[in-house]
């Protein structure tokens, strides 16, 4: 922990006393990001622009009633690299709080990285080993967000998360902490819930309530589908990249002279 904040220190220093002033144009994939960059250099070099994800085609439309929803197991998932930041062992408190309360989940650890070992043994620990799923690197991980009811994102630092965008396009409802751009993805109680970091009690009981409620997940998953479409493609992101680099290029460009 103690090199990992080093590090951190040591990146910042270089960021601003180097990166920041050399370069002509920055680019913030968040307003949380640019208001933080805001602090730390000229704000007339700053951009912001959304990250984008190319949208898959419609995800499929369920054709159970209601009651057979009700009924079934429900998967709910994150998808990220195993590491300390991303609060892995938060996803499995919560996975532990819901169904020590009886609901009938399945919790998708989707991903690689040093973490693995310690959640195996911790999620044992807790008394998971037949509610836990540890996909391990996945390549297509649509195919594995096709099958999710709920994406619960834990992470205790992001900057406009593609995972969340991912489950936005796959018509998943959120349940994410308050963390970067998060609350331009996540818009409260339309397409999920934002809660602070490490509340593992109230994500713990908006997870419970969605996994009760077929009809508002479905609800809510059709608002994220829409706002991803709306506001962050792959396609409005390029096209803002490109006006950027035109008026870099055309700001740069020697003038002529008066005849």
């Amino acid at each position: 922990v103690h090199r990992g904040r080093v590090g951190r220190w040591l990146r910042d220093l270089i960021d601003t006393q180097v990166t920041l002033k050399c370069a002509t144009r920055i680019v913030a994939v968040s307003s949380d990001g640019f208001r933080r960059l805001s602090q730390r250099t000229d704000r007339a070099k700053l951009r912001l622009i959304h990250n984008g994800i190319e949208v898959p085609k419609p995800p499929r439309l369920s054709t159970h009633d209601l009651e057979t929803e009700r009924s079934k197991q429900v998967h709910v998932g994150m998808v990220g690299h195993l590491l300390p930041y991303k609060g892995w062992s938060d996803f499995l408190s919560v996975a532990a709080r819901v169904s020590r309360a009886g609901y009938n989940a399945v919790w998708h650890i989707i991903g690689e990285g040093p973490e693995r070992g310690r959640l195996e043994q911790l999620s044992e620990s807790m008394g998971l080993r037949d509610r836990v799923c540890f996909h391990g690197l996945v390549h297509n991980v649509h195919a594995v967000l096709e099958d999710l009811d709920l994406f619960l994102f834990t992470s205790h630092r992001e900057g406009l998360s593609v995972a969340v965008l991912e489950a936005m396009a796959h018509a998943l409802p959120v349940v994410a902490t308050d963390v970067g751009g998060i609350r331009e993805q996540v818009l409260e109680d339309r397409n999920g819930h934002v809660l602070p970091v490490g509340d593992i009690e109230g994500l713990s009981d908006r997870c419970a309530e969605l996994i009760s409620q077929p009809a508002r997940r479905h609800m809510m998953g059709a608002a994220g589908r829409a706002l991803l479409e709306a506001r962050f493609t792959e396609a409005s992101m390029l096209e803002s990249y490109v006006a950027l680099y035109r008026e870099v290029s055309e700001s740069h460009a020697p003038r002529r002279r008066a005849t």
